[in-house]
C-alpha cells in the first residue's frame, strides 16, 4: 500500500531541485524565498520546514562566516519588529508562521505589546505578531543563540554618566538616544524616558577631557561621561552633525519647539521641522557578532538578559524585542574579560570595564567560554585598529570643532573664554576608574563590589 500523499509529493522533487540549482549558484537567499512559499501553501509539512531550516542555516554560513559579520542591511524585508527576530522568521509568512507557533505552543502577547505594534503601522501586523510571539518563546530559553542581528539603530544609544550640579552629588548613569526619527536627545533610565530636548535647542557641544563632552541646550549646560574615547568620539560626531544641521536649517527649527524638562509633567513638544535632519548617520551597519540569552547577575538574584556583541560593543537588553537597551559596554584594551572557576562558577563570565563588573552566566562552561572568547577577541580587534589608527586629535582633542549657534554670535566669545579657565573635570563623584591589568577575578571583584542592581540600570553605589 502507497502512503497518503501530502500534497507536495507531485512537486517536492523539482522544487528540491529548484533549491539545489539556486544555492549552486549562490543565490542562496532566493532558495530560502523558494522553500517558504512552499511552507506558506503547506505549513504543516515537517519534512519541508527541515529543508527549509537547513537552507537558512546555510544562508547564515554564507553571510556570518564568509563574510566575518553581517548587519541588518544584508537581510531582506521581514516583519516589521523592534529588535531581533531570526532568519527564518524574515522569511515565513502568516500561515507558516502560525503553524510554528502552534508547535511552540507560544503564549498571547501582552496588550501593551500588542498597542506597540499596532502603533508602528507594519504591512502585516499579524505576521508581525507571530512573529514577535515566536521570538519571546525561543528566547524564554537561557543559552538560546539568534541567527540575525537586532533591527534596533544600536549606533543611536549611549551608556553615559551625566555629573551632578552639586559639588559631591553623585553621577546618574543614563541612556542617551539620539532619536532621529523624532528629532530628539532622550535620556533614558531602566528602559523609561526621563528627559528629552528637541535637536534645535542643542547650541554647542564640544569635548572637555578625553572621556566626556559639554552639552549646551538652551540655558542648561550638561556634562556626559562616556566608557571610552571611541564612544565619546561617536556620540561627538553625531551631536555635532546635529549642531551644524540645525544651524543651515535657520529659526525654523528652533521656533516654539525648544524645551529640555520632565518627560511625565511636561506635554509632548510640536516639532515644526521633523526632517531638519535629513542626514541620518546609519545605526544598524555596523557588525554584528552574536546574540542570545544569558542570565546577568544583579544584587539579589539573577535576571534573564539578552545580549548582542557587535564591533567594539557589547549591548545588554532585557528582552531581544526590548526597544531601549539597558547598557551599552564599550570594548577595547581597558576591559578585562574572565570566565568564572569551579563546578558551580565555570558557566559565568565576567565583563570589568572602566567604570564596573558585570557578571552573565550561561546554561553551561561551553556556553560562557564561547563568549567570553568572541569579547576578548573583539576587544584585542579594537586594540589593534586603535594602535594602527592615525592620530585622532581633531575628533578628541578638547578645543571645540562645532561653534555655538547664537543670535549675532555674542556666546561664541563667552565660550572660548569659559574653555581657558575650565578645570579638568578628573574622576567624578560615583564612578570608580577600573583598568585592565594582571590582577585575580577576585581582585577585580574587590575593586569593583559587584554593583549591579538588581534590576539593571539603576547608578553603581560605590
Amino acid at each position: 500500500m502507497e502512503p497518503p500523499s501530502d500534497g507536495l509529493a507531485d512537486e517536492a522533487d523539482p522544487l528540491l531541485s529548484e533549491v539545489l540549482r539556486l544555492q549552486e549558484g549562490g543565490e542562496w537567499e532566493s532558495a530560502c524565498t523558494l522553500l517558504a512559499r512552499a511552507l506558506e501553501r503547506t505549513p504543516n509539512d515537517e519534512r519541508l520546514y527541515l529543508r527549509f531550516r537547513q537552507a537558512v542555516e546555510d544562508l547564515y554560513d554564507q553571510l556570518h562566516h564568509q563574510q566575518g559579520s553581517f548587519s541588518f542591511n544584508d537581510l531582506p524585508a521581514g516583519p516589521e519588529v523592534v529588535g531581533t527576530i531570526d532568519l527564518d522568521l524574515i522569511f515565513l509568512h502568516e500561515n507558516a508562521l502560525g503553524a510554528l507557533a502552534s508547535r511552540l505552543r507560544t503564549e498571547p502577547l501582552p496588550q501593551a505589546v500588542l498597542e506597540r505594534l499596532a502603533a508602528q503601522s507594519p504591512k502585516d501586523l499579524k505576521r508581525a505578531e507571530l512573529a514577535l510571539a515566536i521570538m519571546t518563546a525561543r528566547a524564554a530559553s537561557t543559552g538560546y543563540m539568534a541567527s540575525a542581528p537586532p533591527s534596533l539603530p544600536l549606533d543611536h544609544y549611549f551608556d553615559v554618566l551625566r555629573r551632578g550640579s552639586g559639588t559631591f552629588a553623585s553621577s546618574e548613569r543614563r541612556i542617551l538616544h539620539t532619536d532621529y526619527a523624532g528629532s530628539h536627545l532622550v535620556l533614558f533610565h531602566k528602559e523609561e524616558p526621563m528627559r528629552r530636548a528637541a535637536f534645535g535647542q542643542l547650541s554647542a557641544v564640544f569635548a572637555v577631557e578625553p572621556r566626556a563632552i559639554s552639552l549646551y541646550l538652551g540655558n542648561e549646560h550638561m556634562t556626559l561621561r562616556l566608557g571610552s574615547e571611541k564612544e565619546r568620539g561617536r556620540l561627538l560626531t553625531q551631536l555635532q552633525g546635529i549642531v551644524d544641521k540645525a544651524a543651515s536649517s535657520g529659526p525654523a527649527l528652533a521656533s516654539g519647539s525648544w524645551w529640555w524638562s520632565s518627560w511625565k509633567s511636561s506635554p509632548a513638544p510640536v516639532q515644526t521641522r521633523a526632517d531638519a535632519v535629513s542626514d541620518v548617520p546609519e545605526g544598524r551597519g555596523r557588525a554584528w557578532r552574536m546574540s542570545g540569552t544569558v542570565e546577568k547577575e544583579g544584587k539579589l538574584r539573577w535576571s534573564s538578559r539578552w545580549l548582542v556583541l557587535q564591533a567594539g560593543r557589547l549591548v545588554v537588553l532585557r528582552l531581544p524585542t526590548s526597544a531601549v537597551p539597558l547598557h551599552v559596554l564599550p570594548l577595547d584594551d581597558n576591559v578585562r574579560v574572565t570566565v568564572g572557576r569551579g563546578a558551580r562558577e565555570g558557566s559565568s563570565f565576567t565583563v570589568v570595564t572602566r567604570q564596573r563588573g558585570h557578571t552573565f552566566r550561561t546554561v553551561d562552561a561551553d556556553g560562557a567560554e564561547a563568549w567570553a572568547s568572541a569579547l576578548r577577541e573583539e576587544c584585542v580587534h579594537r586594540s589593534v585598529r586603535r594602535s594602527g589608527a592615525a592620530s585622532e586629535a581633531s575628533v578628541y582633542g578638547l578645543a571645540p570643532t562645532v561653534e555655538p549657534r547664537a543670535e549675532g554670535g555674542s556666546l561664541c566669545d563667552a565660550f572660548a573664554a569659559m574653555r581657558q579657565i575650565e578645570s579638568p573635570l578628573g574622576d567624578w563623584p560615583g564612578e570608580r576608574e577600573t583598568t585592565a591589568s594582571d590582577e585575580t577575578l577576585n581582585d577585580f571583584e574587590m575593586a569593583v563590589g559587584r554593583t549591579d542592581a538588581g534590576e539593571d540600570g539603576g547608578t553603581a553605589q560605590r
